[in-house]
């Protein structure tokens, strides 16, 4: 019975046959200053503009302070030009519901750098009425009414006391209505504070020590007014304090932690969500960054060591278990000096992932420091089953992604059997067995 084998071979070619395809035209030639280590940071517009802040001074040969933004199609927006001397460090790029851009980090000043949380207009112009320079602030959250929570090493802002959390107005100034507890020790994880906005009037803050009396609880849940919210109580943390984090498309929080390889997951009222499966990608590889798709898959980049052995783009499926239609060894490699941690990524609404860092090669072929792997990643058989002369196929993609099945009788010469365009996250397909279709691939998109 040939069924089966039908089955199968779709399996593996979706598996093996394709690797990773990287779209040449996003790809940018970043130039980093010499006088600093790298950094970088990504953030996404609602429009699908991309942000990059970073310690560079060029980007494929075109002089930049450190600020630019990318259009859809990956070339340098000329609309918008940021007036800065330089940026030596960036720590965070956010923006509010009004099209303001808030980049904090350590700026150039005619006398020495500044620690500063600027705003910025949708082309880029200062907005000087804002005023947040202060003490090092690591990572920040625009609230809905414009006001700003930020996070970072310091004991207080503006004269007013606040232990490496506070609120600014929109003007840049300290809210001394903002009161967290003031019985805290943030200090050894204050630059790893996530910050993301909830329903409900409330926020999570990931990598905080010492809010309890018990320092395993990394993570704490507060009302916007800076109360605790003694409800929510993080469960199975001893693996360490939290270094990155992100809200699934669900409510449940998935993390890393600095002790351990994989990921965990919270469900939304702090409880362990037992039934993940930790993601764990073994072999001494860690998630150096991490991104949630729309579907609720994790994409990963893994690395070993600091700067040696391969790096890898794993994918896991929202229970946590590898998905094994996306786990390759594409490097980054050729660092300059060693600073992998100068990296940064980021999920398009199409399922494009745009990776950026002070890496030299990606994949083996020669990369300036930032790359998009095409969409296509984001395309799997969910499920399969015969049914009489058909083979019955579900499969998952990205709303408005293309997909392709080909069938073959021989392995060598491939027609088109189904095609079309996503038009939700899933379509069924039935595709017939009888020749010339005995056996069958899925490639996402139209290739030729």
């Amino acid at each position: 019975m040939k069924l089966p084998c039908y089955a199968l071979l779709l399996a593996l070619s979706i598996c093996s046959g394709f690797g990773i395809s990287i779209d040449p035209a996003f790809s940018k030639a970043i130039g980093w200053r010499s006088n600093v280590p790298p950094s970088i940071s990504l953030a996404l517009q609602p429009d699908g503009k991309i942000l990059v802040a970073g310690s560079f001074d060029s980007i494929d040969g075109r002089a930049s302070p450190g600020v630019v933004r990318l259009n859809t199609n990956g070339q340098v927006d000329a609309t918008f030009e940021v007036a800065t001397n330089g940026v030596t460090q960036v720590d965070g790029v956010t923006f509010q519901s009004d099209g303001m851009i808030y980049l904090s980090g350590w700026f150039e000043t005619p006398n020495k750098p500044v620690a500063l949380l600027a705003r910025f207009r949708h082309d880029g112009s200062r907005d000087d009425s804002f005023h947040g320079r202060g003490s090092l602030i690591g990572r920040f959250a625009a609230l809905p009414d414009g006001k700003m929570l930020v996070t970072g090493d310091f004991s207080s802002l503006g004269g007013v006391s606040s232990p490496y959390l506070a609120r600014f107005l929109p003007d840049g100034s300290v809210d001394a209505c903002f009161l967290p507890p003031t019985k805290v020790d943030f200090s050894l994880s204050a630059h790893y504070a996530n910050l993301h906005l909830l329903e409900g009037g409330k926020f999570l803050a990931a990598g905080f020590l010492g809010v309890t009396n018990n320092e395993v609880y990394n993570i704490h849940r507060f009302h916007f007014d800076g109360r605790l919210d003694t409800t929510f109580l993080a469960d199975a943390l001893e693996a360490g304090r939290v270094r990155e984090s992100e809200i699934m498309p669900n409510g449940n929080i998935v993390f890393t932690t600095s002790r351990d390889d994989g990921l965990r997951r919270l469900n939304p009222d702090g409880s362990a969500d037992r039934g993940f499966k930790q993601g764990a990608p073994g072999g001494g590889q860690q998630p150096l960054r991490f991104t949630v798709a729309p579907d609720g898959r994790i994409i990963c980049l893994l690395m070993r060591g600091l700067a040696g052995g391969p790096w890898r783009l794993q994918r896991l499926m929202p229970d946590g278990t590898p998905d094994p239609t996306l786990d390759v060894e594409i490097g980054p490699s050729d660092w300059l000096g060693e600073f992998p941690f100068a990296t940064d990524m980021v999920t398009l609404p199409n399922g494009d992932v745009v990776i950026a860092g002070a890496f030299r090669k990606f994949n083996n072929e020669p990369a300036g420091g930032l790359v998009k792997v095409k969409g296509d990643l984001l395309t799997m058989v969910q499920r399969y089953r015969t049914a009489g002369e058909s083979l019955e196929l579900t499969i998952v993609g990205n709303n408005g992604s293309p997909y392709l099945v080909e069938g073959s009788t021989n392995l060598i010469q491939w027609v088109t059997v189904e095609q079309g365009t996503f038009t939700t996250n899933q379509v069924t397909l039935e595709l017939p067995t009888a020749a010339p279709a005995q056996f069958f691939r899925l490639r996402s998109g139209s290739r030729p």
